[in-house]
């Protein structure tokens, strides 16, 4: 199967087997395998296992990072979890500065800006 790609600079062709893409898009190990499914490096020049993070399930729906996960909620955007920082929210492109609802840790500059209401 022939496909191209765009990396942000320029197109290239990639000639991957339907089994190669499948196993692609089920399951991407980003910290072991080499660019353009070239091959694994799974471990560093010292003989270490190395990190497997990015690791990727279902053609980038969940992503899993050293800090934490995404889940792509198709137009509702992107539910970031960071555990290093212990935040939670859901933004457009994943970023932080983008959220449009926090459900953990929000930043004194969301908690300052929304009055307190109580129950009457």
């Amino acid at each position: 199967m022939v496909t191209y790609h765009n990396n942000g600079e320029r197109w290239y062709r990639r000639e991957w087997s339907a089994v190669q893409w499948l196993r692609n898009w089920v399951i991407w190990c980003g910290g072991w395998e080499k660019a353009n499914g070239l091959g694994w490096e799974i471990f560093n020049s010292r003989g270490k296992l190395k990190d497997i993070a990015p690791l990727s399930l279902f053609g980038h729906r969940f992503i899993h990072y050293g800090w934490g996960w995404q889940i792509r909620l198709g137009d509702r955007g992107i539910l970031t979890r960071n555990t290093r920082e212990g935040t939670l929210y859901l933004s457009s492109n994943g970023a932080p500065s983008q959220a449009s609802a926090w459900f953990m840790g929000a930043p004194e500059e969301v908690t300052g800006a929304v009055p307190i209401s109580r129950a009457a």
